[in-house]
């Protein structure tokens, strides 16, 4: 067996033959041929002499060159629900649900990555976490007040900005564009 664009070489020694044939050409009774089929093909080695006929045949089995998986998942329908949120939960909702479908075809989803930086009037550091799921159910994250105090330690009144990170199986990785959502600060 090979794959195709593979060569190999076919040999054989044949004793006290008067005629050699190789698929019905002539060849020496000592010798070697390098073949490349594109497709399963037959060799009949045949020897003839005046004892009689003795041939051996061989298949070599071509098969698809494995396909490269050259390609990164496919990140779609990002989305941060509630659109808004508090940094205190006295005046509402204070975390965000980011979801995401990621796909791939080829190798399948390694990991989903977010990266994440809060911003008000001062910008925080980009900070990311392994967001949960899989590819037939999608991926999410929470982010609340716990993880954007990571990024940014009075990050009220202000938006968040992230984006997500996919890698698949191969080592492929894809970047989805940075999104927003907004939070708002608590005044009672």
């Amino acid at each position: 067996s090979i794959t195709a664009g593979e060569c190999t070489h076919l040999r054989w020694d044949v004793k006290f033959a008067e005629q050699v044939t190789l698929n019905d050409s002539p060849v020496n009774n000592l010798d070697a041929r390098q073949v490349c089929p594109e497709q399963n093909t037959s060799y009949t080695l045949r020897a003839v002499s005046a004892g009689g006929e003795e041939s051996e045949t061989i298949l070599i089995k071509v098969s698809s060159p494995p396909v490269q998986d050259t390609v990164g998942p496919v990140i779609s329908k990002i989305k941060a629900e509630p659109a808004t949120i508090f940094d205190s939960a006295t005046c509402g909702v204070d975390r965000v649900k980011i979801s995401a479908t990621v796909e791939d075809a080829d190798s399948g989803v390694k990991r989903v990555d977010i990266y994440y930086q809060a911003v008000t009037s001062s910008t925080g550091q980009w900070k990311s976490l392994k967001m949960n799921g899989n590819e037939n159910d999608g991926y999410n994250i929470f982010l609340g007040k716990a993880e954007l105090s990571q990024s940014l330690t009075l990050y009220g009144g202000g938006t968040v900005r992230y984006y997500l990170v996919a890698e698949d199986n191969a080592g492929n990785k894809t970047t989805s564009k940075t999104f927003t959502f907004k939070v708002e600060v608590c005044l009672i």
